[in-house]
């Protein structure tokens, strides 16, 4: 007898299962399709508890009664139409859109097929197959979205929403970020919060260091796994640590499921599609299906975002070293002024002496002198700061909160002294310095290009002073006396 993780199209015949009864059974109590057995005069004789979920009735209450009651009175003269056609056709399967009506009042598009079965000489009817039209109106609001431009994790909202509506009973979530050992982001509109709050082990930074896809693969954590092997894996949540079985257990769900996600252009699974369920049972053919078709949704969400930050990158900042562009930095330096209750200090650098090492070495090796030097800056600055590469070697700094000449130097001290140490840049040691001009707002200027000409001005006066050294900007000169 196959296994229920064994289930194939075999098992199915005119939309039927066939086979084993345990095995038949499962399915249609693992079906994301409502399946409805109707006689000949409208009587419901069985139905599954994905359609009982989807009227919000239990399956005793329903059988028994007649099926119109469930649809809304629009959708029961669309039945009523194809009800006569199916007596009439050979056609096997005829779908069609209906809503069904729940007790409160509130509708559920569904999308209807049937098989007809008037001809039985014992038991003439027809089985009909529901399946939730909701699934793929978040599909069309995930498509939407993703085309307007909405972020990553709106996207993948509506894709856990697809999820759910794929999968009876299942909540879903969708975890992304992966570098590796865990993940950086937890997308989980319905999915209780208290699960990734109660256990952020597999999501947050990891505790261990040699997280091998050996230690991987051995993790009670089914999303850890998946990441490991590339396949879908499922448990029970009593194979869970504490934290997520508790969590797990105080939301009534019974078993969780972790499907892997490959992203382009990569060979190994990036982000999973994790399912907590309030059935014990392992996942059949259907839900490995449903779900794999919304990982390459989720593929498409992942792959988006990271070449939309690709561009945003590209356009804001500096090639060569990493650091901001003239215009970002502009932009930003703008933003803080507007801020008139916050001191900014924006300081001016130029390298000394790089120009005899460009000329002797050539400028693949001066770029890369270049290169460390961004390094450098940047490590030398307070969280906060920003720094942009604006000609060929020079530096501008925006520093926020400072707000006095001493605290403008102590800065400039640390960034010189970052860049006075020596380099090693292609086997050779290359000694290089910088002099920094440096301009506070709103002493020297209310707008950004008045604080960047004043700190190019304190330049000069470092240069001028002997270079390696940082200069406020001169005061102007007083205007003379009209008369």
């Amino acid at each position: 007898m196959q296994g229920r993780g064994d289930v194939s199209d075999a098992a199915w015949r005119d939309g039927w299962p066939v086979g084993p009864p345990e095995l038949c059974q499962q399915i249609l109590v693992d079906d994301p399709y409502g399946r409805v057995m109707v006689d000949a005069g409208g009587t419901i004789s069985y139905v599954n508890p994905a359609f009982a979920a989807m009227v919000d009735r239990p399956p005793e209450e329903i059988v028994g009664t007649i099926v119109g009651r469930y649809f809304t009175r629009a959708s029961l003269k669309v039945g009523a139409r194809v009800m006569r056609q199916l007596q009439t056709t050979n056609d096997g399967d005829i779908p069609f859109d209906l809503d069904l009506e729940r007790p409160d009042g509130s509708l559920v598009p569904v999308e209807v097929g049937g098989h007809p079965y008037f001809d039985h000489p014992t038991h003439p009817g027809l089985h009909l197959r529901i399946r939730p039209a909701t699934r793929e109106r978040w599909m069309e609001r995930f498509l939407t979205e993703l085309v307007s431009g909405a972020s990553l994790d709106d996207c993948l909202a509506h894709l856990a929403r697809a999820s759910d509506a794929a999968i009876p009973g299942g909540a879903s979530a969708i975890l992304h970020g992966w570098d590796g050992t865990s993940f950086g982001a937890v997308t989980s509109p319905s999915a209780a919060d208290e699960l990734w709050a109660e256990g952020r082990r597999g999501l947050g930074p990891e505790p261990v260091t040699d997280a091998g896809p050996e230690v991987l693969e051995r993790s009670p954590l089914p999303w850890r796994r998946a990441m490991a092997t590339g396949n879908g894996e499922h448990g029970t949540v009593d194979a869970l640590p504490a934290d997520y079985r508790d969590a797990a257990r105080r939301q009534g769900y019974r078993s969780c499921w972790a499907f892997p996600v490959m992203v382009p252009p990569g060979s190994t699974p990036s982000a999973a599609i994790v399912v907590w369920r309030d059935q014990g049972a392992e996942p059949l053919l259907g839900h490995t299906r449903a779900v794999t078709k919304l990982g390459d949704g989720v593929a498409l969400a992942i792959e988006r975002d990271h070449s939309r930050r690709r561009l945003i990158w590209a356009a804001t900042h500096d090639p060569l070293t990493d650091l901001l562009n003239r215009e970002e930095l502009m932009s930003r330096l703008s933003a803080a002024l507007d801020d008139e209750d916050l001191p900014v200090a924006v300081l001016y650098l130029d390298l000394d002496r790089f120009k005899p090492v460009n000329d002797e070495y050539g400028h693949r090796f001066g770029d890369d002198l270049l290169s460390g030097v961004g390094r450098r800056l940047r490590g030398a600055l307070r969280t906060g700061d920003d720094i942009a590469r604006v000609g060929g070697d020079e530096f501008v700094v925006v520093c926020r909160g400072v707000g006095d000449v001493d605290h403008a130097v102590h800065v400039a001290d640390a960034l010189l002294a970052a860049i006075r140490r020596p380099f090693e840049v292609h086997g050779a040691t290359i000694t290089v310095g910088a002099s920094i001009g440096f301009a506070l707002a709103p002493l020297h200027g209310h707008r950004p290009v008045e604080l960047i000409d004043a700190a190019d001005r304190g330049l000069y006066a470092a240069k001028r002073s002997g270079r390696g050294c940082a200069r406020v900007v001169p005061r102007p000169r007083p205007e003379p006396c009209a008369g």
